[in-house]
């Protein structure tokens, strides 16, 4: 009997031997009902590639079955994948994940030989699963030097999604267990991202834009009641172009634009880049360096159809949309050169709803994953929860927002 064989039989019999804990133990399952299992270990760690610091995004198919991984590196020492907690100063953050797409008609249990990067926190490693979404969960717990963790699924339980939490989370192998009973199919059904939330229509500037006088405020937090919102605090912008900040540099703390929910503002206000945003060709990007240095951001301008556009109601202008991506830096590696993963998407041709104006409005949209999921700017002062875009790491989808006034 080889390692794995040998390995693979110790975690069943730890299955067969666990106690059953439907609130986050191991549980148990009669020996009788196993045929085989989905295994995910070393052998094909080389599915989940290594091209993002941050972690990677994608989905790869083993034994017929298709998976979503989520912010993963692929592990080649004796492991299958490192999933990874990530943060940004710009709002929260999901952690690294793995996850059925395709229907496990006969999910009996699951067992997850792991470590983690520490040994306590506020966030420790969660399994989420259900018949038709993740709505059911139980927490791992911390194990920098190993654990084996076992549980028994509900007997009508067809999708698992595993998540890192605060800590690295470095999976030596999942087994998937499968039972001799196959259940009716059940869809992954996606709720709606923006049920129950507010957006107010963006405000845009009137009138010429004259450099450091062309001035407006925003509101950056508000209280809702009855359809309207009151501002409890506001922020102003100063519109300035390149040249005036080239001309007068001591103002260039005070033009760039580096945080989500600004660049937002900005672009909704003035309809125009901010002064340290720049097309990524030499000639134009380095004269920005020269003032803007480390503040210096990348903007690209596209009108494709495929691709992310497909996952929101986007308003075409003669059968394209029109949108621009503004380059967020999420940690100290940004560059021109290695740009990252962070980015607001500002639709210029704006989504064609009625409360959006049917395309009248600019809609901008966060994503801190590039382009996996997205979150609309709500010109409150925040972004709503995430939607899934090119990739399902969230089960949810755009919905549209409730719609409100100032009072």
């Amino acid at each position: 009997m080889n390692a794995f064989k040998k390995y693979i039989s110790l975690v069943s019999l730890t299955v067969l031997l666990s106690s059953c804990g439907g609130g986050g133990g191991t549980s148990s399952s009669s020996s009788s009902t196993y045929q085989d299992a989905y295994v995910l270990d070393e052998r094909i760690s080389s599915y989940v590639s290594s091209t993002y610091s941050t972690g990677n995004y994608g989905v790869f198919y083993h034994e017929g079955i298709s998976y979503g991984f989520y912010r993963a590196n692929g592990n080649k020492k004796g492991a299958f994948a490192d999933f990874l907690p990530f943060s940004h100063p710009f709002g929260e953050t999901l952690g690294g994940s793995i996850f059925n797409l395709d229907d496990l008609r006969d999910l009996d249990s699951i067992t997850i030989s792991y470590r983690t990067g520490k040994d306590n926190g506020k966030d420790k490693p969660t399994l989420y699963y259900g018949a038709s979404d993740f709505s059911s969960s139980v927490d791992l717990e911390y194990a920098r030097e190993g654990n084996v963790f076992s549980f028994a699924f509900p007997s009508n339980t067809h999708y698992f999604k595993l998540e890192s939490g605060d800590s690295l989370l470095k999976v030596i192998s999942m087994s998937c267990n499968k039972s001799k009973e196959k259940r009716p199919a059940q869809k992954l059904t996606p709720k709606n991202a923006n049920e129950g939330q507010f957006r107010a229509s963006p405000k845009p500037y009137e009138g010429t834009l004259i450099d450091g006088q062309s001035k407006q405020s925003v509101p950056v937090k508000v209280k809702v009641v009855d359809g309207h919102y009151e501002v409890l605090e506001s922020k102003e912008y100063t519109y300035y172009s390149f040249d005036y900040v080239a001309a007068h540099p001591e103002v260039k703390k005070d033009a760039a634009m580096i945080d989500p929910m600004d660049v937002a503002n900005y672009y909704a206000l003035f309809r125009t880049f901010p002064a340290n945003y720049a097309i990524n060709e030499d000639e134009i990007i380095n004269p920005v360096k020269m003032i803007f240095r480390d503040d210096t951001r990348v903007v690209s301008t596209y009108s494709r159809t495929d691709g992310y556009v497909r996952f929101v109601p986007t308003k075409m202008n003669n059968g394209r949309p029109l949108y621009h991506e503004f380059d967020i830096a999420l940690n100290e590696e940004y560059s021109n050169h290695s740009r990252g993963v962070g980015r607001v998407v500002a639709f210029e041709t704006g989504f064609e709803k009625d409360s959006y104006g049917n395309g009248s409005q600019v809609v901008s949209v966060f994503t801190d994953d590039h382009y996996s999921t997205f979150q609309e700017f709500n010109n409150l002062g925040s972004f709503m929860p995430r939607f899934g875009a090119e990739l399902r790491a969230v089960n949810t989808i755009w919905s549209e927002p409730t719609l409100v006034e100032p009072r």
